[in-house]
């Protein structure tokens, strides 16, 4: 939304409550236009013409509490919605299968895949991660931060270039000041 040109819709399956954020996450983001439509889960995409989705959604309602307590959201049959979006962003906070990665080559750490701290780049060559799989269940916005450093250093990459992550926004000379 701070791009302009769109309008962002978050889905949630379960009630505003029961959303695992800091709230006032959910709150900034509602004062700069996010729309938030709870008890609502994706079920099914389709591509309309090639360039568009059709998203399609179940109302849910709450159902019997699980074993930590918190209620399993229920489908409410014949509540199906759909909606036609330009992009569809899953978020659904993972964790990595820590013996599958071994297996692949991929060093790992106790929280996810091993990577490192500036370009995100994994042991293995054009291998980055982020988000979820590098340290575990977080916050969107730093999930979103690792997505800007891992695509900096993607297109590096690609590109032949040294991989040396995002460049710097900020530089800082300590020195005495002349009066």
């Amino acid at each position: 939304m701070r791009l302009g040109g769109c309008s962002v819709r978050v889905l949630y399956r379960r009630t505003r409550n029961e959303m695992p954020c800091l709230m006032e996450e959910v709150e900034g983001a509602e004062a700069e236009g996010v729309e938030f439509d709870f008890l609502a889960s994706p079920v099914r995409l389709e591509s309309t013409d090639g360039r568009r989705i059709l998203l399609t959604c179940r109302r849910m309602k709450p159902g019997e509490p699980d074993a930590s307590g918190r209620r399993i959201p229920a489908p409410v049959e014949g509540s199906d919605f759909s909606l036609e979006c330009s992009t569809v962003i899953a978020a659904t906070g993972q964790s990595v299968e820590r013996t599958l990665a071994e297996r692949e080559g991929l060093r790992v750490t106790t929280w996810g895949i091993a990577a490192d701290e500036r370009t995100l780049a994994t042991n293995i060559p054009g291998v980055f991660a982020g988000g979820d799989a590098l340290l575990g269940a977080g916050l969107a916005v730093r999930a979103v931060a690792a997505g800007r450093i891992a695509a900096a250093s993607i297109r590096q990459y690609l590109s032949g270039e040294p991989v040396t992550g995002e460049p710097s926004q900020w530089g800082i000379a300590m020195q005495p000041v002349d009066e």
